[in-house]
């Protein structure tokens, strides 16, 4: 058997950007991260599997044979892959159905195992929940820490490889979890896998331990983007706050594009005291990471559809930050992004007369917000939340904007909310309607570069 251990291939521009000020901050990022290591020895890759962690008793749930209590040993002689996951990790979530079939896929010589440091109850209650129990075929382990004391790690979804003959092969992302890889592995073929990479999220993405151990150098202005899957960052957000909450520092990590400039227009709406909308987009672009959201990457663009970016600002810019962002990503990327008020056709929620029948009756039972085959029911809520949820339907391809001028909080009951024709149906039982007109609306526009 092969492994080619390989690292990062950036498949794009990769641009940084650092001035030194005289300051430096101790907030942390929030991310997802696993109990420190203890006194155990960690393995190292093509080190033996040692019989005490063989013969470890596990607690398990979801096991095909029923068992409550297993050990590693059991499935000696099949390549083994532990999938160290969270309930709160969608990242890992997300990617159990693969972990299905390739199970499904390769069951007489694989065993994917689940490893989670949750106690039985929180594990229960994640797969007894309404998105977990469609999730009841993982086999998982609980209440474990002693594997990420072998194999330490610091973010998730992190998976170790185990060969049949018990060696530790290699640590990786589940992207690298393929059949192509097993069937590598199982026909001594050079099996070309990315390295998991696992950084401190902490610090800034891909600066110099050296900078961090020199105490006289301060961060202040960074600024990075790269195109390409990075394995050693999970697919997430995280933010640097001051000690009275303001941002100064945004990190987005194996992000698709489209997310990146979806989470900066939202911020920059925010700030206009205004809710983005999909409908509020204008995309004048043929790039087809920004031209669709819902594009269909071909699986040889994989790698490229994910970009990083972060961007730090001094504290005493945190004001400003989001500025920065779109100043900065209008240098990186082959388009412009603006946010720019025009005339522009959409639709206005009105009151047709002063009677007011969708007063909230303040139910004792509490707020209620429910939507299902078309229904939509609301209780003690502000009529934005209509507004917000009438403009993420398919009825309109144009904003729908609230012009009735009502304050306080409502009760109503809508049928068709997938269908333009019922709703207004339904709206008019409470005498509201909603009519076409063009208003001048806060626009965030994709174009072109020439």
């Amino acid at each position: 058997m092969k492994i080619s251990h390989k690292t990062l291939k950036v498949n794009g521009i990769a641009i940084i950007l650092i001035m030194l000020f005289a300051f430096l901050t101790g907030n942390e990022l929030n991310g997802q991260t696993i109990a420190p290591r203890s006194e155990i020895k960690p393995l190292k890759i093509g080190q033996a599997i040692p019989d005490e962690l063989w013969k470890l008793p596990l607690k398990v749930v979801n096991d095909p044979s029923g068992k409550d209590e297993i050990t590693l040993e059991h499935y000696k002689g099949k390549l083994i892959l532990l999938d160290f996951w969270g309930t709160y990790c969608t990242s890992c979530i997300a990617g159990f159905p693969k972990m299905k079939k390739i199970q499904n896929d390769n069951s007489n010589r694989l065993k994917i195992l689940a490893i989670s440091s949750e106690n039985k109850e929180k594990i229960d209650k994640f797969f007894n929940s309404e998105v977990g129990k469609a999730y009841k075929y993982i086999n998982s382990v609980y209440e474990n820490t002693t594997f990420q004391m072998y194999f330490p790690h610091r973010t998730i979804p992190h998976t170790i490889w185990i060969s049949p003959e018990g060696k530790y092969v290699i640590p990786t992302n589940t992207h690298e979890i393929t059949q192509e890889n097993i069937d590598a592995i199982y026909n001594n073929k050079d099996a070309k896998m990315l390295t998991k990479l696992d950084v401190d999220r902490n610090r800034a993405l891909l600066l110099s331990d050296n900078f961090y151990l020199n105490n006289n150098l301060k961060l202040g202005f960074y600024s990075l983007f790269f195109q390409g899957y990075y394995p050693g960052y999970p697919s997430g957000s995280n933010f640097k706050r001051t000690t009275n909450g303001k941002t100064f520092g945004r990190q987005m990590t194996n992000f698709k594009l489209n997310a990146i400039v979806q989470a900066l227009a939202t911020q920059l709406f925010e700030e206009k005291n205004e809710q983005l909308t999909q409908n509020r987009f204008i995309l004048n672009t043929t790039n087809p990471y920004l031209s669709d959201p819902k594009v269909q990457i071909s699986d040889q663009l994989l790698n490229d559809q994910y970009y990083s970016y972060e961007l730090i600002v001094p504290e005493s810019k945190a004001d400003s930050l989001y500025t920065y962002m779109l100043a900065d990503l209008n240098r990186y990327l082959d388009v412009t992004l603006s946010l720019r008020k025009q005339k522009t056709n959409c639709l206005v929620l009105v009151r047709t007369s002063k009677q007011d029948k969708i007063k909230s009756e303040g139910d004792p039972s509490g707020r209620e917000f429910s939507e299902e085959q078309g229904k939509l029911i609301m209780k003690d809520e502000p009529i934005v939340r209509l507004i917000s949820l009438l403009n993420e339907t398919s009825l309109s391809q144009v904003p729908i904007i609230d012009e009735t001028g009502y304050t306080g909080n409502i009760d109503l009951t809508l049928n068709g909310i997938d269908n333009m024709e019922e709703l207004r149906k339904s709206l008019a039982k409470y005498d509201l309607a909603i009519k076409p007109t063009t208003r001048d609306l806060l626009m965030f526009v994709i174009t072109d570069k020439k």
